[in-house]
């Protein structure tokens, strides 16, 4: 099959998360209670091993495949790992209510929205040593053919001390439309180097005047423990607004505007909550038009997880 052409440059260290400028302040979300709850609702990661020096496709559970070749795989040193057993974890995320569990916005760092093709993160390990990407493929799944222009984009934490995932402005390589592999569709992707979350979106281009939205949130409820997402079905999106102001207990889209959303879109809107340890809460405002300046008030009702997870995953 025939692959487009990509190179990943390597374009963040996780441990300084540096390109991932976001400023961070008691303003954002953020917490231990947060991340608690996100990780429990987070998508356990697909397990599957692999020889390195040899050609061979994994299929995630969703249809996204990964193409190794003999040269896919590199030791910290730079060195080819030839041969032996590589461990790898795969989780894949295609509609909003999986974006929400695994805390991802299609948003770039400027704020940027993103209309979705799916995203993965994919981590390789050989014993108990991460290894790195040299050269590999990605082929992410698509229900119908399709005519799109899609991208890929490198992703990463929003700061030091809120992993929600958004991603790098800059666009790594684009394709314009699907390819048939025995009758199902990809965006297909080749010569990926580098691992971690990657993101197959293109840029929302919508010309309509763009507002701020402000929710705002119950007693009890703040940036703490609730973290609110706004997901636009019409592109398989999903934001957050991540600016809170403790003046008026609510959250909304920050100062800039280009976190903003075009007036007259169709959205729904989530709250999600952790009040109590193991205790979650949850509201799903279906239908909602953007208007100018639109402020609501969070109602979300106490949900077990069985409950929570079920309700994500129908969005």
């Amino acid at each position: 099959m025939q692959l487009s052409k990509l190179s990943f440059p390597v374009l963040f260290i996780s441990a300084s998360l540096a390109l991932f400028s976001c400023s961070k302040d008691d303003d954002e979300p953020g917490g231990d209670r947060l991340d608690a709850m996100f990780n429990q609702l987070r998508s356990t990661p697909q397990s599957y091993t692999v020889e390195a020096g040899e050609t061979d496709t994994i299929t995630g559970a969703k249809g996204t495949k990964v193409i190794f070749y003999p040269g896919s795989f590199k030791d910290n040193s730079g060195n080819t790992i030839n041969s032996g057993t590589i461990e790898i974890e795969l989780t894949e995320i295609y509609k909003p209510g999986q974006m929400i569990a695994n805390r991802v916005n299609t948003v770039t760092v400027a704020g940027k929205l993103l209309t979705s093709g799916g995203q993965i993160h994919i981590k390789a390990m050989r014993g108990e040593h991460e290894v790195k990407a040299a050269t590999y493929g990605i082929a992410f799944r698509q229900n119908d053919v399709s005519e799109e222009r899609m991208s890929l984009f490198k992703g990463g934490p929003a700061s030091a001390t809120d992993n929600t995932v958004i991603w790098e402005d800059d666009v790594i390589m684009s394709i314009k439309g699907t390819s048939n592999i025995s009758n199902e569709y990809f965006f297909l992707f080749d010569e990926c180097t580098d691992f971690g979350w990657i993101n197959c979106d293109e840029f929302v281009d919508d010309a309509r005047p763009k507002t701020n939205i402000t929710i705002n949130l119950p007693e009890g409820y703040n940036n703490r423990n609730t973290q609110v997402f706004i997901v636009i079905p019409e592109l398989n999106s999903v934001t957050s607004p991540r600016n809170y102001n403790p003046a008026t207990n609510s959250f909304n889209m920050g100062t800039s505007e280009n976190y903003y959303l075009p007036v007259g879109l169709n959205v729904k809107i989530v709250t999600l909550a952790t009040i109590n340890d193991d205790q979650y809460y949850l509201e799903i405002t279906d239908d909602i038009t953007i208007s100018e300046g639109l402020t609501m008030t969070a109602s979300p009702l106490s949900q077990s997880k069985a409950a929570v997870t079920a309700a994500l995953e129908a969005l």
